[in-house]
């Protein structure tokens, strides 16, 4: 029998006994619904209000018996470190063209990897590498996009 999960209850705060996780890949963390199977079984409906997207650690059912979270899976990505602060904002331009999600850190621009995205950075001559890695909540923006009408 599923249990449903209508709202983000807080944060793992350190070891807590008995955590079930659900896994959820970067695509997923902005959906407000989905269904998963936790690491021991239990079938959980993810059924949340409008709000920030899923995290790494978020607790969907807080029980006396148990506890279930969220454990993001690790995303391939592209990370560019761009040397001026011209230099990254051009290329956030470019990948807002593209409509493709991004997160922006302090010193580096983190893409999906995808052909398109790495062929994008070749064009730019910018630095950099591939790396496979736990993004705590996923990009910036899913893939919803939408289209141009010429």
């Amino acid at each position: 029998m599923a249990v449903t999960a209508r709202d983000v209850l807080g944060r793992l705060q350190g070891n807590e006994p008995n955590v079930e996780y659900v896994s959820v890949h970067w695509e997923e963390c902005a959906r407000r619904r989905l269904r998963k199977v936790t690491d021991r079984g239990t079938e959980v409906v993810i059924d949340l209000p409008p709000g920030p997207p899923l995290a790494d650690g978020d607790i969907l059912i807080r029980e006396t018996q148990r506890t279930i979270a969220v454990r993001m899976l690790p995303a391939d990505i592209l990370v560019a470190r761009p040397a001026s602060l011209r230099e990254m904002g051009t290329l956030c331009y470019q990948i807002g063209n593209l409509h493709q999600p991004v997160w922006v850190g302090e010193e580096e621009v983190v893409l999906p990897d995808e052909p398109q995205n790495e062929a994008l950075l070749q064009r730019s001559h910018l630095p950099y590498a591939k790396e496979r890695r736990l993004l705590p909540q996923g990009f910036a923006t899913s893939r919803t996009g939408h289209t141009h009408v010429l």
